[in-house]
């Protein structure tokens, strides 16, 4: 804006009494300014102008790199839910059965049998929890891409 020539108009309007008239006097000005000595002015909007996309560049670099870290959240939980349900959780059940099946033929004492059966709810527990983080890395997720996956 500081670039441009500002061009106006002006009106003005006087009444006065004067001895003997009355006189009303009435003027009409066409005003523009020139802007050759606005070097400053202008050089300082250059430099907002440019501070202002170095800043949107910059909240777009955050932004991705915060959509990036999502979607590496989210693959990480989803892994963990797999290797909770896949690998952790059968192998507790195998183990509780095993356990169950030896306290039965007597070769395993009940507290070795309620460990087990301990290891194998909290082995449920984790497979909740994992599958529960992975839900919540997905949201993380869809809000950060604003949109349903």
């Amino acid at each position: 804006r500081a670039r441009w020539p500002l061009i106006g108009v002006q009106i003005g309007a006087s009444f006065l009494e004067r001895n003997p008239p009355p006189t009303q006097d009435f003027s009409v000005a066409m005003v523009v300014e020139m802007p050759f000595f606005n070097g400053p002015l202008t050089t300082r909007a250059k430099s907002m102008r440019d501070t202002a996309y170095i800043e949107l560049e910059t909240m777009v670099i955050q932004l991705r790199t915060l959509l990036l870290s999502a979607r590496a959240e989210y693959l990480a939980a989803m892994q963990r839910q797999k290797a909770q349900l896949n690998g952790v959780l059968p192998a507790a059940q195998e183990a509780a059965d095993l356990s169950a099946e030896a306290y039965r033929s007597g070769g395993l004492d009940l507290t070795g049998t309620l460990a087990a059966e301990q290891a194998l709810f909290d082995a449920k527990l984790a497979a909740v929890r994992a599958t529960a983080d992975q839900g919540r890395a997905r949201s993380i997720l869809e809000h950060a891409a604003g949109r349903n996956l």
